[in-house]
């Protein structure tokens, strides 16, 4: 079995590329669904206790609230990935175990792949798949797709690892700039290469 990270800035098409390899055969692992599972479950009381009470609507999570705080502030973003980051890898990890001998791909799409450092995600990958769009594509996508604000979207984008560190780790590198059909023949190509 081989497990293919695929990462990316936010709003890069990294859904789009793992909705291809989904109809190709490989099983996809969203990290930020499973990221938003925990944030709504085991990680509630480490997030209350770290970032208070102003970030919750009673017992739940107010997700825009706490957005709003950890984009405009790189230590509150790294006090949540702390929390979370150990919990999603984990939960990761099991869906994996439970892969094997059962799927020949299974796809870790994560827009913090690299950023868990050694003792997250990367150790569980074979291979880096990074796709690309430019900064302004990326800005224009998560306002029409998040109803966010221009300014909302620039602190989420530079929030961000650069796509030029990304790509020093990368094994294949996803233009997103292209049609459609375009994109599909480049992940077929990879998919075939590593599921044979």
């Amino acid at each position: 079995m081989k497990v293919i990270g695929i990462t990316g800035g936010i709003a890069s098409g990294k859904s789009t590329v793992s909705s291809i390899l989904e109809r190709l055969g490989a099983h996809i692992i969203d990290a930020d669904k499973i990221s938003r599972g925990v944030s709504s479950g085991a990680a509630l009381p480490a997030i209350r206790a770290a970032f208070g009470g102003g970030v919750f609507d009673g017992y739940q999570l107010n997700r825009r609230a706490l957005a709003a705080l950890v984009f405009a502030d790189k230590d509150e973003l790294t006090k949540l990935e702390n929390i979370i980051h150990p919990l999603v890898t984990s939960e990761i990890q099991q869906v994996i175990e439970t892969n094997k001998g059962t799927n020949k791909v299974v796809i870790i799409d994560a827009p913090l792949l690299i950023e868990t450092g050694e003792g997250g995600l990367i150790r569980l990958i074979d291979e880096l798949w990074v796709t690309y769009v430019p900064e302004c594509a990326q800005l224009d996508r998560l306002m029409k797709r998040d109803g966010l604000t221009a300014q909302e979207a620039r602190l989420r984008v530079s929030a961000q690892t650069p796509f030029s560190y990304k790509a020093r780790h990368a094994d294949a590198i996803i233009p997103m700039t292209l049609a459609i059909p375009r994109v599909e023949e480049i992940v077929k190509r990879l998919y075939d290469r590593i599921a044979s």
